[in-house]
């Protein structure tokens, strides 16, 4: 099946050397004396969150949220939740481009706009606030999502001057992405 040789592609290429560097730089910085701030803020569950690409805390600063064990693992959190979202259109078969319209639709426009209708303080905030729906709802993802609009457009042999409907639409994206 195409979806499985997709995410497994996606997964030997990126998740072991990132898995190794993370645990050799935790064994290093656990191991030298002027690492006391990470000593003191070290936990498990942080490793073991950043070893799965999930985002721990929010902070610092947008678009990374939170810096895994490995401060480029931020950028993999987008990277591996956008190849999630695409194995599971993969499976859809002849329906992997409404599934991934409807994701589109739901992540990029509806949760963020219920996250501004929210009440503060109430249990939708608070969801929208967490670390998982900031990657999940986050405007990096539309260069993701143009960036497949583009190669849908470039397989199927349109040349550039045909493209110029889905590029218009990077522009807007990246000022977004720059904006938040």
């Amino acid at each position: 099946n195409d979806a499985w040789q997709f995410g497994i592609r996606r997964f030997t290429r990126i998740w072991p050397p990132y898995a190794a560097w993370t645990v050799v730089m935790t064994a290093i910085a656990l191991g030298l004396p002027q690492s006391q701030a990470l000593i003191e803020t070290f936990s498990w569950p942080d490793f073991f969150s950043s070893l799965a690409f999930l985002p721990t805390s929010v902070g610092f600063f947008p678009p990374a949220y939170t810096l895994p064990i490995l401060s480029v693992g931020w950028t993999l959190n987008y990277e591996m939740y956008f190849y999630l979202v695409l194995f599971a259109c993969l499976f859809s078969m002849r329906w992997k481009w409404l599934g991934f319209t409807l994701w589109l639709v739901a992540a990029l426009l509806l949760a963020p706009l219920m996250e501004h209708m929210a009440a503060p303080g109430s249990s939708l905030a608070a969801i929208m606030a967490s670390p998982l729906a900031k990657t999940m709802t986050s405007p990096i993802m539309w260069e993701f999502a143009v960036g497949m609009v583009i190669a849908r457009f470039y397989l199927r042999g349109c040349q550039f001057r045909h493209m110029y409907p889905a590029v218009s639409m990077a522009a807007p994206a990246r000022l977004v992405c720059i904006r938040h």
